[in-house]
């Protein structure tokens, strides 16, 4: 089965969307902007904006100095840091006619409601599975 998770896709046909209790208001672990849309919280781009710079940084002075290993480990959280920063790219839109997916890198899918092949409840979090 092909699924995307939370704009990570690991195969190309089919999605699986993961909504965090995408009709409850109260919900705090995903921000809601318009009543429609789904984001994630903007602190999490911030925390990666910020982690991006700052073990770039480092990196660069690894580099200087020739501390190879200090470039690996650096470099894997500076990209670590560039991935949630990415995160503020993703969003879930929906209406009465259907919902649109957007993933990190911003490519947008409509998909109707009669796309959608099953529901699951998985620890609180709305899993829609969606074949072509």
């Amino acid at each position: 089965m092909n699924m995307i998770t939370l704009g990570q896709m690991r195969k190309p046909n089919i999605i699986e969307i993961i909504c965090h209790k995408i009709y409850q208001k109260e919900d705090e672990s995903i921000m809601k902007s318009p009543s429609n849309t789904i984001k994630y919280p903007y602190i999490a781009p911030l925390l990666g904006g910020g982690s991006f710079v700052t073990f770039s940084i480092c990196t660069y002075i690894a580099i200087m100095e020739q501390a190879f290993q200090s470039i690996i480990g650096f470099g894997i959280f500076a990209l670590a840091g560039l991935i949630l920063l990415l995160t503020i790219n993703w969003q879930i839109q929906y209406d009465e006619t259907g919902f649109t997916y957007r993933n990190l890198f911003r490519m947008s899918r409509h998909y109707s409601y009669s796309d959608v092949d099953s529901v699951r409840n998985l620890m609180g979090d709305t899993i829609l599975l969606i074949g072509h």
